[in-house]
């Protein structure tokens, strides 16, 4: 746990923290596995978003969630809606709720 009276209020880095950057790697292998790891979260970022964009499905899993939120607002289905799926959720253990065998 940190001990607050340590703590420097006045270190520039907390005064103006938009300044703080940082730590740079020290080593050129650090700096190579910096731009490896940064180049390959953009990659599947990337790989991501256009599987997302183009898929027709998932297209139209993202429609019907829209109309569906929209219709519940629309209604004034929201309470309604909260209610149905606290009735017949799964429980976390993967057993069934007692109310949907009834």
């Amino acid at each position: 746990m940190t001990d607050y009276k340590e703590i420097d209020i006045f270190d520039p880095k907390y005064l103006y923290p938009s300044e703080v950057r940082e730590e740079k790697p020290q080593t050129k292998s650090e700096l190579r596995q910096q731009y490896q790891k940064a180049a390959k979260e953009r990659s599947d970022k990337r790989k991501v978003n256009h599987i997302r964009a183009t898929d027709t499905y998932v297209q139209s899993i993202e429609n019907e969630l829209v109309n569906a939120r929209v219709y519940l607002s629309v209604k004034n289905l929201k309470e309604d809606f909260n209610e149905f799926t606290n009735k017949y959720k799964v429980n976390k253990n993967g057993k069934e709720d007692d109310k949907e065998k009834k």
